[in-house]
């Protein structure tokens, strides 16, 4: 957004600069008296204005100024040569002409309007079609010379211009920071084409090609690279093909000024509709590079109240002091990232063919696409097609993560508490986000063992809450299907009974729904459950009843509502895909005895737990032989645990008795395909 606001900003100087003449009489004789009254008029206001010659073409309608100097406190315009053609008398202190030439521009600004350096625009040729602008500066209100009082003129003097088109063949900017032996920016822009420029708005900006130079990135104080000579490395770079359409300088006034005529100052005010570019690379000095195929920004706006010049200062002048920052303004830098952050919109922002390369390593990315930010907002945050490796070579990769509804000033207030977290804090990352999406995911399994640096493949997740009464949402979704790793013996059981059939690799997959109804206060749970493939799968539904909206409100709540919940019914279902057979064989070649008389001595164990436990529920008799034909034939056990009344539920775990709460329960149990 900078490098664009610098292209129109140097637009408004060259257009604001263009309505510095007016000759009301074509001749020779009275052309310079008629041009110099215009320049006292400039200089009687305080600036500076001085011209070498004029003269007047009466047949062409022609005005040729050269040697011009304009100036001001922190701003000074040289043009070697002003030439207009088709030139109209001046009526009510504008002038107008068919087309308008400028060679040899210099444009020089420094102070504030520098941010303390320096900045050079170096411009050979402009040329305007249609051109009609104020004869003098627009009067300039009192305090115009401090801080941008140069921007916030040269934005006046743009929104008094008109031109069909503005052509610049090529411009250079150079800037120079006021530290010693600070590295300069550098920019260099070819084609630059702007069309029907009217009232403080762009309909169309076309860049062919724009390369910048300037500071590269310094190591943060303290880090291994800290040591490393950074005086005068450089980052170069390069982009091509900027379209930008509908633009509009009158949101950057209302920055400045702190007001924009015809809007609300807390209203999103559009600044650009769509900016579309083609290829970017930058090259960093240590030979790393990034870059990406194609950008676009659509519909992007500001909120002048929250994006106010004063603001922008204090803030820049906190992230200069780095991390010597006290308490207070660790604060205040929080709050003030939080407005600025308010006060940006945009529709779309999305790049292509995203490319990073460093030490011999380079990590792809498809495309990065962002939607619907405003307010703090993001909707989503989508990554497509990652591809690279990490520090020891090792591929990594990513078709697809997303972020659901990013709250970046939650984040903020989260960040308010980096020092000194509280419990609360762990709760504020529901408000931060409100999901996320993964799939296609490989990474390399860590581990100490032989495993280590094989691929850990996540085929897809999804993690997603949302419905938050207080800090705690009221319902959850978790879901990860088909993640498969290596397995060895030593990770224990299951694992231990796949690995000795000779099993290296498994997969699994897992999900959980949480769901609060506020009408009938019932908190369901399930399906909650998990699959390993060759292994088995088991699968939960349960909930919990009279759970107030208070519950929700904070931890505290949460545990307060404890005493007041009840069960509900409950389902279990365990599906064996493979894991009964090798668990009897193992067991049976470990004993030297056979399987079936595995079988038969769990089935002898079930028969004595049952006779215990039938003391405190009859229903047991029944669950003991389906877990005994399960064993038999292991295929599906489904268990189910219905409450015989209203039973609150944290008496039951505070019971002293171990099975006590068996009796509060109807149990059934069915053994089948």
């Amino acid at each position: 957004m900078g490098k664009k606001l610098a292209i129109g900003l140097v637009a408004v100087v060259l257009l604001g600069v263009a309505g510095y003449f007016g000759v009301r009489f074509f001749g020779d004789r009275t052309a310079r008296a008629e041009v110099e009254r215009a320049f006292e008029e400039i200089r009687r206001r305080g600036g500076v204005a001085q011209f070498a010659e004029a003269s007047v073409d009466p047949a062409a309608r022609s005005i040729v100024l050269t040697g011009v100097a304009l100036g001001g406190a922190d701003a000074t315009v040289k043009i070697a040569r002003l030439t207009a053609t088709g030139a109209q008398p001046p009526r009510d202190n504008y002038a107008e002409a068919e087309t308008l030439d400028l060679e040899g521009v210099e444009i020089t600004l420094s102070g504030p309007a520098a941010f303390g350096g320096t900045l050079v625009y170096a411009i050979p040729k402009v040329m305007i079609d249609r051109y009609r602008g104020p004869v003098v500066p627009l009067a300039a209100p009192a305090g115009e010379a401090g801080p941008f009082g140069a921007a916030r003129f040269a934005l006046r003097q743009f929104a008094a211009t008109s031109a069909a088109k503005v052509t610049i063949p090529s411009l250079t900017l150079r800037q120079q920071p006021a530290k010693a032996g600070a590295v300069p920016v550098e920019l260099a822009y070819e084609g630059i084409a702007a069309e029907q420029i009217a009232a403080g708005k762009v309909r169309s900006l076309l860049v062919d090609k724009l390369r910048f130079s300037g500071p590269d990135e310094v190591p943060v104080e303290g880090s291994p690279q800290d040591a490393a000579p950074t005086g005068g490395a450089r980052q170069t770079g390069e982009l091509s093909g900027i379209v930008a359409a509908r633009l509009d300088t009158a949101p950057f006034l209302a920055v400045l000024t702190g007001t924009a005529p015809g809007k609300e100052p807390d209203d999103y005010q559009a600044i650009y509709g769509k900016v579309v570019t083609g290829p970017y690379r930058v090259k960093h000095h240590d030979g790393s590079t990034a870059g990406a195929d194609s950008l676009l920004l659509e519909h992007v706006g500001i909120k002048p109240s929250a994006i106010a010049l004063d603001r922008l200062l204090e803030l820049d002048a906190l992230t200069r002091k780095g991390p010597d920052l006290s308490v207070a303004e660790l604060s205040a830098l929080v709050e003030e990232t939080r407005r600025i952050i308010d006060g940006l919109a945009f529709r779309t922002f999305s790049m292509t063919g995203l490319s990073a390369t460093s030490k011999g390593e380079t990590v792809r990315i498809a495309a990065v696409r962002l939607d619907g930010f405003a307010a703090g907002v993001l909707d989503a945050f989508e990554l497509e097609g990652l591809d690279g490796t990490d520090a020891d070579k090792r591929p990594v990769k990513a078709a697809q993560f997303v972020v659901r509804r990013l709250d970046l000033k939650a984040l903020a207030d989260l960040a308010r508490e980096a020092d000194a977290p509280t419990p609360m804090a762990a709760l504020g990352l529901f408000k931060v986000v409100s999901g996320i999406e993964a799939a296609g995911v490989e990474v390399p399994y860590e581990g100490d063992n032989a495993a280590a640096g094989q691929p850990l493949r996540i085929g897809a997740l999804t993690l997603g809450w949302g419905s938050v009464l207080g800090e705690i949402p009221t319902t959850l979704r978790f879901e990860m299907k088909d993640v498969s790793g290596p397995i060895s013996a030593a990770d224990g059981e299951p694992f231990v009974y796949l690995a000795n059939a000779g099993i290296t690799r498994a997969t699994m997959s897992t999900a959980l729904n949480i769901a609060y109804d506020p009408a009938s206060r019932d908190l369901q749970v399930g399906p909650l459950g998990a699959r390993l493939e060759k292994a088995f799968a088991v699968t939960l539904d349960a909930g919990i009843g009279n759970v107030p909206k208070e519950a929700f409100g904070d931890a505290a709540s949460a545990f307060g509502a404890l005493g007041e919940v009840t069960a509900r019914p409950l389902t279990l279902k365990v599906e064996n895909l493979g894991l009964a057979e090798l668990m009897f064989q193992q067991l049976a070649e470990a004993a030297g005895v056979s399987p079936d008389e595995i079988r038969a001595d769990l089935s002898a164990q079930v028969d004595e737990i049952a006779a215990v436990l039938a003391q405190v529920n009859p229903d047991v008799v029944d669950v003991a032989a389906a877990v005994k034909s399960f064993l038999a034939t292991p295929r599906t056990l489904t268990l189910s645990a219905t409450p015989r009344a209203d039973t609150p539920l944290l008496p039951l775990f505070l019971n002293d008795a171990p099975f006590g709460a068996l009796s509060a329960f109807s149990l059934s149990a069915t053994a089948g395909p």
